[in-house]
């Protein structure tokens, strides 16, 4: 498209059109003056609270679990993230759980193929992450639980149907999926021996 565009210009317009770029990049390779430097805004660390700001929690309850909700504005967005404790696994189970994180929204589930679920994915959500994360235990300091996270941010115009897909690669994936896993363990394998 650039190009059908750039072959219409005349001679005149490109000389313009390279002038303006020299221009810009003297401009920008250009020392801001001491002036415009001291009419930048500056903070000092006094500035700033040295507490952590506190976001209200609200403790719900959803399915027989407990909920912790943050009622923040986020522009019509929602973070969730579902925390499933994972702790007592063995060194070789956390490696299996590692990869079971890579394996989730990437294969086929029981209602919806591998690229239509990403399309969905896409078409849904924000971002949706599964991952696995440690965390102090509050009334054990020195002790950790280690959980497996289902994260995903979404519209809340489309909540009901990015979070009906979240459970459905939570509940429904098919790991029976031999070749998509195989072919997902080949990426795998040529990303370790690639770096």
């Amino acid at each position: 498209r650039i190009e059908r565009a750039a072959s219409r210009w005349t001679e005149e317009e490109r000389g313009r059109l390279r002038r303006e770029q020299e221009e810009l990049a003297a401009w920008q390779a250009s020392s801001d003056s001491p002036e415009a430097l001291a009419s930048l805004p500056r903070l000092r660390l006094s500035d700033l609270s040295g507490e952590p700001e506190s976001f209200p929690c609200e403790l719900d309850g959803l399915a027989g679990a407990s909920l912790l909700r943050h009622e923040i504005p986020a522009g019509g967005i929602s973070y969730v993230t579902l925390y499933f404790d994972v702790s007592g696994l063995s060194a070789g189970e956390i490696s299996a759980l590692s990869f079971l994180c890579r394996v989730l929204r990437r294969v086929s589930t029981a209602r919806t193929g591998a690229s239509d679920l990403s399309r969905r994915v896409q078409l849904l959500t924000g971002d949706m992450s599964f991952f696995a994360s440690s965390f102090e235990m509050r009334q054990r300091p020195g002790d950790y639980s280690l959980k497996l996270c289902a994260s995903v941010s979404l519209l809340e115009s489309k909540a009901a149907e990015a979070l009906s897909l979240l459970g459905e690669v939570l509940t429904e994936t098919r790991f029976d999926s031999a070749q998509e896993i195989l072919d997902l363990l080949r990426q795998s394998k040529n990303r370790m021996f690639q770096s």
